[in-house]
């Protein structure tokens, strides 16, 4: 019956409860969307790479790296040369490398030049590897491998020709006609700025730009060259023992790694420690995360080259403590915004109060009690508030459907259409607790009302 009385009068108020549900559905748009970009933005970075135990690249802040070199964010600065390269590959705790070469595009998408170790190694979300859902990886120069989203959204298939861009712009007036790329590979969606690249072997990258003045495929495994100063990680020794120390130990490596070279290459994966282009940046894995430390102070302290070595785990963990006081700030004007509406809602239900002094009359003589009529102001405030909610999520989760092509090709951001998370619950909870205790001011009222008509 309280549910019943609530409902018709909410019926004869439509007008004004339509417009307290609109204002309070913006305000929980408002919330939930703060909260859930917030949340997924968090989600999909952190799933966007993993089992990289370093990012090492030019010197730049440890942000500035991470969100070039993994989320394709930002420009990059100048590049790491082949030989800083070959000489961190050479250190005993470097189990693998991927190179990674920016700067140019294609239709609006980047243009990342590496290897085949990309395809070996990289991983993402639990320790995910990358999958081919059609073709394979590089064979020659002339190969590319596009992520998922390039693929469907150009209609690209394997076998189909592409001419690269230079610069990182949409619109670019240089086009690199002089070394087109064949599909050779596509990859299965990640979910992750991935899918938003376009892979090419650096041996391409260098043809396309006439590095050299030739074209040439991958450098054979065995390209070596002199060991002087190859481990990063030894300082303060003696010079001369130091040169002698890596003539003993290129010999036993130089044997060392042909075999590993001769295997990786009968996998399809060249083991290259010398590069045709300067690179962006390099991501590591080593033999053991306990030597990350070491080998990240080693590089900052690099006296060939201007290094930053970045710790992914802990350049994210910066990025989100610097963001903590612009979401504290966007969570505030976030409840503000509902307090608002939710003081709107009571400010409705206060001004129809005189208005239902002939109902409540009605009511009493027929035996409605003062306690029935002061739960139906309650249950009206809720379902407004659990009306407003809902369209409030309805509208976060259009929003979120609609910008995802453009928060994905932009910044590598997926955004699910779910806007219901653990704080968003929380946010709900609380909304309906305090339409509850906002709505007694209007029910006490009528309330006392009821008791003064029962005299």
């Amino acid at each position: 019956m309280i549910l019943k009385l609530a409902i018709k009068s909410l019926i004869e108020r439509r007008v004004s409860v339509i417009l307290t549900v609109i204002a309070l559905a913006i305000s929980i748009a408002v919330v939930s969307t703060v909260e859930h970009i917030r949340s997924e933005a968090q989600n999909s970075f952190n799933r966007t790479v993993s089992g990289v135990d370093l990012i090492v690249g030019p010197r730049t802040s440890s942000i500035n790296l991470l969100l070039y070199s993994i989320f394709r964010i930002g420009t990059p600065g100048n590049g790491i040369s082949s030989e800083t390269y070959r000489i961190i590959a050479s250190d005993s705790r470097v189990a693998w490398q991927i190179p990674i070469a920016l700067g140019d595009s294609h239709q609006g998408y980047r243009v990342v030049g590496t290897d085949n170790t990309l395809f070996a190694h990289y991983q993402f979300g639990n320790r995910q590897a990358l999958a081919f859902a059609q073709g394979r990886q590089f064979g020659s120069s002339h190969d590319v491998v596009l992520g998922s989203d390039v693929a469907k959204d150009l209609g690209y298939s394997l076998g189909d020709e592409i001419v690269l861009s230079h610069g990182i712009a949409e619109v670019s007036f240089t086009q690199h006609d002089n070394h087109p790329f064949q599909v050779s590979g596509i990859l299965a969606a990640t979910g992750t700025p991935t899918d938003q690249a376009v892979h090419i072997p650096l041996s391409g990258l260098a043809a396309m730009h006439g590095a050299g003045g030739h074209n040439h495929d991958q450098p054979a495994p065995n390209e070596h060259t002199n060991h002087a100063n190859d481990d990063v990680a030894v300082n303060n020794h003696n010079e001369h023992e130091h040169e002698h120390e890596h003539e003993h130990e290129h010999e036993h490596e130089h044997s060392n790694n042909d075999s590993q070279q001769a295997a990786d290459t009968n996998t399809g994966i060249a083991t290259v420690t010398t590069l045709p282009v300067d690179i962006t940046a390099t991501l590591i894995g080593l033999h053991s995360r306990a030597q990350v430390f070491t080998l990240q102070q080693a590089i900052n302290n690099y006296p060939g080259e201007a290094l930053t070595g970045v710790i992914p785990g802990i350049a994210l963990a910066e990025l989100w403590q610097m963001m903590a006081n612009v979401e504290g700030l966007l969570r505030l004007i976030s409840v503000l915004v509902m307090l608002a509406s939710i003081l709107g809602l009571a400010t409705m239900l206060l001004a129809s109060i005189r208005e239902r002094y002939p109902e409540v009359s009605l009511f009493r003589s027929i035996g409605v009690s003062s306690g029935a009529l002061l739960l139906s102001i309650e249950a009206e405030a809720i379902l407004i508030a659990m009306t407003g909610t809902l369209l409030g999520l309805g509208f976060t989760a259009i929003a979120a459907i609609i910008s995802q092509p453009w928060l994905n090709q932009n910044y590598g951001l997926y955004i699910s259409a779910n806007p219901i998370s653990g704080n968003m619950m929380f946010f709900i909870g609380a909304l309906l607790i305090a339409t509850a205790v906002v709505a007694l001011i209007p029910a006490l009222k009528l309330y006392r009302a009821a008791r003064i008509v029962s005299r």
